[in-house]
């Protein structure tokens, strides 16, 4: 049961698309490092100039590189240095962490962006985790666990006033969460998210991703699969995407994870980025 009242109102599927085409758009450079493929004989050459086109985001990733969580022993002082040490998919990681904390900086408040980080951070490095495990490439699903809820992003970028009320609410299932959304919103934050994804050129993977994390199609991609079960494990961890009634044993589970390395090392990388 929805512990609040909603708004009755029903928003049309093309009024959210159309708020949300009217976003800015996703960092450029970011967008040209997710579509570089780790199997590209240039990628690193390609890395070295895409970097070069955002003096900023270059910066970051230098600082990022330097930071006690690689812990490289002498200090790493230009692009293609880090590029040759961190390697193309941890390279890729990184920018993509930047971008998503500098869209979440941008365009929410602060209150909102502690909300959509902490979910996202986990979600990717237990995705992260699970890829490795299973023989998968980490860094795409480091990627995609990180942007698997843009959508939230951009309905609450597009639709404060009506959006920012959901998220103080208790829903009994992820359901009656979309139920909610589509009546109020139009999409859910999955459709938002596919939408966004696409618009923004993301690669497809990802945007399969962003759409699917709950309910996955038939014959969904072993990312797909993974991200929703990153997704579930990130809740359980007490980083939830929304408040669920299931959250009382939730709670007690996260307690489960105090010691778990995957839990340090989610709490390691926020404070990388926070």
């Amino acid at each position: 049961m929805i512990s609040a009242t909603t708004d009755d109102s029903r928003v049309s599927t093309s009024d959210a698309f159309g708020k949300l085409r009217k976003l800015p758009p996703f960092r450029t450079a970011a967008v040209r490092i997710l579509a570089v493929s780790a199997e590209d004989d240039d990628a690193m050459e390609r890395l070295v100039g895409i970097f070069g086109s955002d003096p900023g985001m270059a910066a970051e990733l230098l600082t990022a590189a330097n930071s006690a969580e690689f812990g490289f022993r002498s200090r790493i002082a230009g692009i293609r240095h880090a590029v040759s040490i961190l390697g193309v998919g941890r390279t890729k990681s990184l920018a993509a962490t930047i971008a998503v904390g500098g869209y979440l900086r941008t365009n929410l408040p602060s209150e909102a962006v502690r909300l959509l980080w902490d979910h996202s951070i986990a979600t990717a490095v237990i995705a992260e985790h699970l890829a490795m495990q299973s023989g998968g490439s980490s860094s795409l699903l480091y990627t995609a666990g990180l942007t698997h809820d843009v959508g939230r992003l951009g309905l609450y970028a597009s639709s404060r006033k009506t959006y920012e009320p959901l998220l103080n609410l208790e829903f009994s299932s992820i359901d009656e969460l979309n139920y909610t959304e589509r009546k109020v919103l139009g999409v859910t934050h999955c459709e938002a998210g596919g939408f966004l994804t696409h618009t923004w050129g993301f690669p497809p993977i990802l945007s399969e991703c962003a759409q699917y994390h709950h309910v996955l199609p038939e014959g969904a991609s072993v990312e797909s699969c993974i991200v929703k079960e990153a997704c579930l494990m990130a809740d359980s961890m007490g980083f939830s995407e929304f408040h669920m009634q299931t959250e009382a044993a939730a709670g007690n589970a996260a307690r489960v994870w105090e010691n778990d390395p995957r839990f340090e090392k989610v709490q390691r990388r926020m404070q990388q980025f926070s």
